[in-house]
C-alpha cells in the first residue's frame, strides 16, 4: 500500500499538490452544494464520498493530464494562452472539470502505465 501512495504522490512537489488539491476543494464544494439542494438522483453520502476520493486524487489526475497534453501539443499551448485569454479560460475550466469527474478512471491508469510519478515542470 505504501509503495502505490509513494509511486503516486511521492515526485510530487507539495507545492503543486497543495495548489491543484486547492482547486479540487473548490469543484468539490460546487458539487456539494449543488448535490445539497438537489432532493433527485442518488443519495447525498454517496455523492460525499465520490467527491471526497475524488478531491484527494485530482492532484494525481491534473499530473497526468498535464503530462498528456504535454506529449500531444508540445510547448505550442503557450501561445494560444497567450494569445486568447477567454477561450483559453474556458478549455482550462473544461480540464479541470474532465480531471475531477474522470479521477477514478485516470488515477488506476497513471498507476498501470506509471504515468503518475512526476507533475510536469511549470
Amino acid at each position: 500500500m505504501y509503495s502505490t501512495l509513494q509511486k503516486t504522490f511521492g515526485d510530487m512537489p507539495r507545492s503543486y499538490y497543495l495548489q491543484q488539491f486547492f482547486f479540487g476543494l473548490l469543484i468539490a464544494a460546487v458539487v456539494v452544494r449543488t448535490a445539497f439542494q438537489s432532493t433527485q438522483g442518488p443519495g447525498f453520502a454517496l455523492i460525499l464520498v465520490v467527491v471526497v476520493v475524488n478531491t484527494f486524487l485530482y492532484p494525481c489526475a491534473r499530473s497526468v493530464y498535464h503530462r498528456m497534453i504535454d506529449f500531444i501539443f508540445g510547448k505550442i499551448r503557450l501561445v494560444a494562452i497567450l494569445t486568447e485569454v477567454f477561450p483559453s479560460l474556458l478549455a482550462r475550466i473544461f480540464g479541470m472539470l474532465l480531471c475531477f469527474f474522470l479521477t477514478p478512471l485516470i488515477v488506476p491508469l497513471s498507476l498501470y502505465y506509471g504515468l503518475g510519478k512526476t507533475p510536469p515542470t511549470p
